[in-house]
């Protein structure tokens, strides 16, 4: 049995997967699903593809492992078409938190070594850094989330003061959970190059639903997880490193499939076990012990729906969405966090409540509607992806007049 390959459901069914059409997601109970920036709901092709791993699995068991190993190098060479990069660039993991905890813990620090954060960034960039600062004595520099898109370069003038008194690491989200701000991402990564520092980024709101572009932006560490934009399911995640990037770690944390010819001992011939393996110079050392390999099958259905729509097209259909809800939601005195700058714009649009109304209340009558979005630190955030109709946006819109 073979891995099945989305490419060839998609080329069969192309009208399922196109703009604007839940053709392929026709489980989803909600009236209008703007929610992908927290879950998207498995569809019947991610569905078609785990059912083919179970089948692969429950007939030949181990048997059926380097179908599944060959399935993940394929889908390697998609991330790095969907990123910008080289296939031998892309590493797997359980988690964004996970990959960057261990990227935290494994660069080469020195005592004083400065780390620079956001204050108001997700906990997943936040916590590995302040673990690492207690281990190595390093000095974490927290700034505020203001002055970046907005005209003024108050935030990159902030981050190169900083740079030049000697920053070791950035690290920061590129699109911020709450108010959907997406970080000048290209022009921090000019200014670490520099000055001799190095840039990290979790990607969890970006993969998937804009444009990235690692090589174009210059980035060192890239993590994202599956289950969001990028149409998987959660469990598993993938990161990018750079080659230069490589060089300045050290592998404090390996498991037995980290190495080179690690595996040979397992396939008859005697005497192939030995401890004194090389470590793979490139991220897939991260792989330490057996992938959720299911995790990863259904990975690749949602990132070949992504390859075949076209980035580009995915996130202006988001925009056009973004344009009607927010001008009607204005309308009624809801108050948007959207950035002015429209080069500066991500997946999310985030909303405060008209005064007199709070987020929860206002939340829990969407929800009675039938309508999936999140309430991140008291905004309501509508993240809607290609398969999101302006049928759904005019629904939520007739629901809000009637609030």
């Amino acid at each position: 049995m073979i891995a099945t390959n989305p490419d060839e459901y998609i080329n069969s069914n192309p009208d399922l997967i196109r703009i604007g059409c839940r053709g392929i997601f026709e489980n989803i109970a909600a009236e209008a699903y703007l929610n992908f920036a927290a879950f998207t709901p498995p569809s019947s092709l991610t569905r078609k593809v785990m059912e083919n791993w179970f089948e692969d699995y429950s007939c030949n068991g181990s048997a059926a492992y380097i179908n599944w190993v060959y399935q993940r190098d394929r889908l390697r060479e998609k991330l790095a078409k969907l990123i910008n990069c080289n296939s031998s660039n892309i590493g797997f993991g359980d988690s964004t938190s996970s990959l960057i905890s261990d990227i935290t813990l494994m660069l080469d620090w020195k005592r004083g070594d400065r780390v620079l954060v956001f204050d108001g960034d997700f906990p997943s960039v936040i916590y590995p850094v302040k673990n690492a600062a207690k281990l190595f004595n390093l000095d974490v520099v927290m700034h505020k989330l203001d002055g970046f898109c907005d005209f003024t370069g108050y935030g990159l003038q902030r981050i190169e003061e900083e740079l030049k008194r000697g920053i070791r690491l950035v690290a920061l989200s590129s699109t911020q959970y709450h108010t959907g701000l997406l970080m000048p991402v290209r022009e921090i990564s000019m200014l670490c190059k520099k000055y001799g520092a190095q840039l990290l980024v979790d990607g969890a709101q970006s993969c998937g639903a804009i444009n990235v572009d690692v090589y174009e932006e210059g980035v060192d560490f890239l993590m994202a997880p599956t289950h969001k934009w990028l149409m998987g399911i959660e469990g598993a995640a993938f990161i990018y490193i750079s080659e230069r990037a490589m060089d300045h770690l050290v592998f404090r944390r390996t498991g037995w499939m980290s190495y080179e010819g690690g595996l040979e001992f397992l396939f008859g011939e005697p005497e192939k076990l030995s401890y004194e393996n090389e470590v793979r110079k490139k991220p897939s050392f991260l792989e330490m012990g057996m992938s959720n390999s299911i995790g990863f099958a259904a990975l690749e259905a949602g990132v070949s729906t992504l390859l075949h729509i076209g980035m580009a097209e995915v996130r202006a259909h988001a925009q056009l969405l973004h344009d009607k809800l927010e001008e009607e939601l204005l309308s009624l005195g809801y108050k948007s966090a959207r950035q002015k700058d429209k080069g500066s714009r991500s997946s999310i649009l985030s909303m405060l409540p008209p005064n007199g109304l709070s987020t929860k209340d206002l939340a829990e009558k969407f929800a009675k509607k039938k309508i999936a979005i999140s309430t991140p630190d008291g905004y309501l955030r509508f993240a809607p992806s290609w398969p999101t109709s302006s049928k759904e946006v005019e629904y939520i819109l007739d629901a809000a007049r009637s609030f």
